[in-house]
């Protein structure tokens, strides 16, 4: 107890795999990294000492991360790169960032600038499985960005302004499981204008060549002339069973229609739709870019998520399924504590875990003059129940305006964790970034185990 040493008990494979390091074939002898309690399993470390097995619980950081140099930009998307397993952050200024899931903590990489228009736009991005390539939508053009060589920077670009005008909101972009990528929206709003219907454009590029180009518009008989384009977001999903769907949502109901890509053409089923008219009449989405969210999908729990807010009131959230057809069944609609006192709920954004029925929620508020934002944590199960198991409050990260002046929020799975971002914009001041790691599924080293401790070390 006195020395920094301790005894293990070790397997068979172990006593082979530590032959150097002295003892009888039961026992063996290693410097202790820091405190040890006898009975505890032990890894073996690099430097050849062994420390206990430790376990990180599933959960939020009540203090994220900051980065007080991000570009002026509110809006913004987050990618999980998993070619080169980085964080990028797409703005007026492309970053990278290293995550550490285990301890929560974040660790930025570079910074990259490029002319990327993103403000009133709304951004969208998705990277390309396995490349280090990414699509990406701003407000004047369609980008095929890279992250590779240490920076990220744009291989190519096309101009879609004669194609989405100004209805951002109205688009989404989507990589198929066969590799094919389409952007989705309508390029007129109103019959003044054009036939308002739901139309696909195919999206040509090229890793190799760096090029990136767009097909002609295939239109659906699907009319989305009720889309409000400030109150309605457009979202292309594949489930698990490569079942493709777009959804919307518009006065109270969320209308769902399969689709299905197959030599460079998008065929639509027919469309459904899902009641979730409440009183008050909650809305996902309003004007300025602090409601951003989109709907998100677990493969676990095969459901589908789509928060709302309403006013000073209600923040809480849809879950719905899905069958292949389209047809969809509410779930529930959960509400949540949110943070107390105040003018009204700004936003809120979900992540939801790939493995596990945990969820994530930040919420912003905005009380008088100054920002709260808080989180909160737990399960949703295949019913839609909520269980929450962390709530935290805070005060503003920002202090607050009006309208565009309110954070913009963001989230992103990477694999185990999910990040949140949040950013304010004003053109002439740069507001920090902070970023949560929200952990999914509780991290343990147990799996390297190597014996057990015989003797206590403080």
């Amino acid at each position: 107890a006195g020395t920094n040493t301790t005894q293990l008990a070790t397997t068979a494979f172990v006593t082979a795999a530590t032959a150097n390091a002295g003892g009888s074939s039961d026992e063996l002898e290693f410097t202790a990294n820091g405190a040890v309690t006898a009975g505890k399993l032990v890894v073996l470390d690099a430097a050849g000492t062994v420390s206990q097995v430790t376990a990180s619980e599933a959960g939020l950081p009540q203090i994220p991360y900051t980065d007080s140099a991000a570009g002026t930009a509110g809006e913004h998307v987050l990618l999980w790169d998993d070619y080169n397993e980085e964080l990028l952050y797409i703005a007026n200024v492309a970053n990278r960032y290293n995550i550490d899931i285990t301890t929560q903590s974040v660790s930025k990489l570079s910074q990259s600038s490029w002319s990327f228009d993103v403000v009133g736009s709304h951004p969208q991005a998705l990277m390309i499985p396995d490349t280090g390539y990414f699509i990406a939508r701003g407000a004047s053009a369609l980008i095929l960005g890279k992250n590779l060589g240490g920076a990220v920077s744009i291989a190519a670009s096309v101009a879609i302004s004669s194609v989405l005008q100004w209805r951002y909101k109205l688009s989404d972009i989507h990589i198929f499981p066969n590799g094919e990528a389409y952007l989705f929206g309508s390029e007129y709003i109103s019959f003044s204008e054009g036939q308002p219907l739901l139309s696909a454009w195919k999206i040509n590029y090229d890793t190799v060549a760096n090029t990136i180009s767009l097909g002609a518009r295939q239109d659906s008989t699907i009319n989305i002339s009720a889309l409000n384009p400030y109150t309605s977001f457009l979202n292309i999903i594949t489930d698990k069973n490569n079942n493709a769907f777009s959804i919307y949502y518009s006065g109270g109901a969320l209308y769902v229609s399969p689709i299905s890509e197959a030599g460079g053409a998008i065929s639509w089923g027919a469309e459904k739709t899902i009641s979730v008219t409440s009183s008050p009449q909650y809305e996902p989405y309003s004007n300025g870019p602090t409601s951003h969210e989109k709907v998100k999908y677990s493969a676990h729990t095969d459901r589908f998520y789509l928060p709302f807010k309403y006013g000073a009131t209600h923040v809480g959230c849809w879950v719905f399924s899905l069958s292949a057809d389209g047809t969809g069944i509410l779930k529930n609609s959960i509400l949540l504590s949110g943070m107390p006192g105040g003018d009204e709920y700004e936003a809120v954004t979900i992540g939801v875990s790939q493995t596990t029925e945990n969820v994530g929620f930040i919420i912003d508020k905005r009380t008088g003059s100054s920002q709260n934002w808080g989180n909160d944590f737990g399960v949703i199960n295949a019913d839609g129940v909520y269980t929450s198991s962390e709530v935290y409050t805070a005060t503003g990260i920002f202090s607050a305006g009006y309208g565009y002046d309110n954070p913009f929020l963001s989230s992103v799975d990477i694999g185990g964790a999910v990040v949140f971002g949040m950013k304010r914009f004003d053109s002439a001041t740069q507001y920090a970034l902070t970023l949560h790691v929200a952990r999914m599924t509780t991290t343990t080293n147990a799996q390297n185990w190597i014996g057990i401790a015989s003797d206590t070390v403080s």
